[in-house]
């Protein structure tokens, strides 16, 4: 984290947080910096406990940190947990705008995040006569591609996110 720093200070454009965040007189704390900087380059969704792995080294030691933190972000709308994971992704000012759509492979795992457009989620849930504060979709389903690389062990990851969620 601190050659992001460092970039930062140089070069206002060059830190990996949003603009708006960086402007923001409420500044993210270091624990809030690491833990985002993290989600944003992750592959995929991360859990609680791999962030902590991969902050330990850090001197995050203790989950109740990494929570906080990912508490935080949300808070802010820098983060989105995906229930049905149990996971965490990071926002950035490209996937704020619209409803937040994750599709997860059944067999590989791999999550994608798809932008719908506000207006089309507005008219489905017009019936519903409520002011709605927030929505995100989580879908399920197979790759596009013929083999998902390593299907069998990531395939056995999501089957016990979903006997989780049962």
């Amino acid at each position: 984290m601190g050659i992001e720093k460092a970039a930062a200070r140089a070069e206002p454009d060059a830190s990996p947080l949003p603009r708006e965040t960086r402007s923001d007189p409420r500044k993210m704390s270091r624990n809030e910096e690491m833990v985002y900087g993290q989600l944003l380059m992750a592959a995929g969704p991360l859990k609680a406990y791999a962030l902590l792995d991969r902050l330990h080294d850090e001197g995050m030691r203790a989950p109740m940190t990494i929570y906080r933190a990912l508490d935080s972000l949300i808070g802010r709308g820098l983060a989105r947990r995906i229930a049905s994971l149990n996971a965490f992704v990071a926002l950035t000012p490209e996937t704020r705008a619209g409803v937040g759509a994750y599709v997860t492979c059944t067999r590989c795992g791999r999550t994608r995040s798809i932008g719908i457009q506000n207006t089309i989620v507005e008219r489905l849930l017009a019936p519903a006569e409520m002011a709605i504060s927030d929505v995100y979709i989580e879908a399920f389903g197979d790759c596009d591609r013929g083999a998902c690389a390593d299907a069998a062990t990531k395939a056995k990851t999501v089957e016990r996110n979903t006997q989780a969620r049962a």
